[in-house]
């Protein structure tokens, strides 16, 4: 889209000079430069939480049985990595930026998995625990009508406990 005249300040070495002039901007754009540079930090932030979160999990839990947890683990590898490789990233060689944000991507997808697996289990956990008192509930009733000497109807099958 060129529109004539000299391009050479735009452009300095080691890139190579093209007719494009993407990608060549310094800081044409300071705003985005800025929000990068924020961007950066927020998700430092988030990652050390997640680590500083992790830690204290092997404190409260003790060492033994976090390490027994591959889900405490793997999410504990994940976001020790990706902390790491985001670091490395600010100091990396731009050939090496290029390859890494992509892997980091579908490392910090993990944090999706861990995050439905902790809502999946705490829904199982807190109807597990209704389920149960409910249970115990209807088998005092059951042993009232008995008491009384009244009819208890039969349980249907999904309600009978597995012995």
């Amino acid at each position: 889209l060129g529109g004539g005249g000299d391009d050479s300040h735009i452009c300095t070495y080691p890139l190579i000079e093209t007719s494009n002039q993407a990608g060549c901007d310094d800081h044409k754009y300071p705003g985005v430069h800025v929000a990068h540079e924020a961007l950066f930090w927020v998700t430092i932030v988030i990652l050390v939480t997640f680590e500083v979160e992790l830690f204290l999990l092997i404190y409260l839990l003790g060492p033994e049985k976090f390490f027994h947890q591959l889900i405490y683990v793997v999410d504990l590898f994940i976001v020790t990595l990706s902390l790491v490789l985001e670091l490395l990233f600010r100091a990396a060689s731009n050939q090496l930026n290029e390859v890494l944000p992509g892997i980091l991507i579908i490392f910090r997808m993990w944090r999706f998995v861990r995050i439905g697996h902790g809502l999946v289990a705490s829904t199982y956990e807190v109807q597990e625990h209704k389920t149960e008192l409910a249970m115990e509930h209807i088998e005092e009733l059951e042993e009232r009508l008995k008491k009384s000497e009244e009819e208890v109807p039969e349980r249907p099958e999904k309600l009978r406990r597995s012995e």
